[in-house]
């Protein structure tokens, strides 16, 4: 119980801060393994492999996963992928500068494919460019979205989230992300 009111039901008997709720039923468990571990092989052999490992196993109720925010991620294309899309494209400079028949590369053939590559490399860049930029964008939002949750009560009776003293901001429970995507 807290003693916040609900804007809804006037009632603070079944209100809880939301990331009391996510963090009480959200739990990590990490194992290790270890130990040998007896197979066949493809041609009929009997072999053994040692075998080392951890892992990490969440468990989250419906409650915390539906109260959990959400991140946005950069609208942008990223990094990587600006680097794979300068390798392909040299790659079909190379390709059509052979295509052309010339078993050497001379001038005609290095120019138009300097520009090319430069070319390439300068939309590359304009690509990584975006993609920093919407991340950044995103990780602002991603900060004041979360500052904005961080705020909220839950009230369990009534299924809503709002922001305590302010009854305008109240919401179904399913509308959360309303709340920090009206901030400016």
């Amino acid at each position: 119980m807290s003693g916040q009111t609900c804007p809804k039901c006037q009632l603070n008997d079944r209100v809880a801060k939301v990331s009391a709720i996510v963090a009480a039923g959200t739990s990590t468990t990490t194992g290790a393994t270890s130990g040998w571990i007896p197979g066949v092989s493809a041609a009929g052999d009997f072999t053994f492999s040692m075998s080392f490992g951890s892992s990490d196993q969440v468990s989250i109720t419906e409650l915390s996963r539906k109260l959990t925010p959400v991140e946005e991620h950069g609208e942008g294309a990223d990094a990587f992928g600006a680097v794979i899309f300068f390798m392909f494209a040299i790659g079909l400079v190379t390709l059509s500068a052979w295509g052309v028949g010339e078993s050497e590369f001379g001038a005609s053939t290095a120019i138009p494919m300097l520009f090319s590559a430069l070319a390439c490399l300068a939309l590359s860049f304009m690509l990584a460019v975006v993609y920093d930029k919407s991340s950044q964008i995103a990780k602002e939002h991603n900060q004041r979205a979360r500052a904005v949750w961080e705020t909220l009560y839950y009230c369990q009776r009534d299924d809503v989230v709002y922001v305590p003293g302010q009854p305008s901001r109240c919401v179904p429970s399913g509308r959360m992300t309303d709340l920090w995507r009206s901030q400016p």
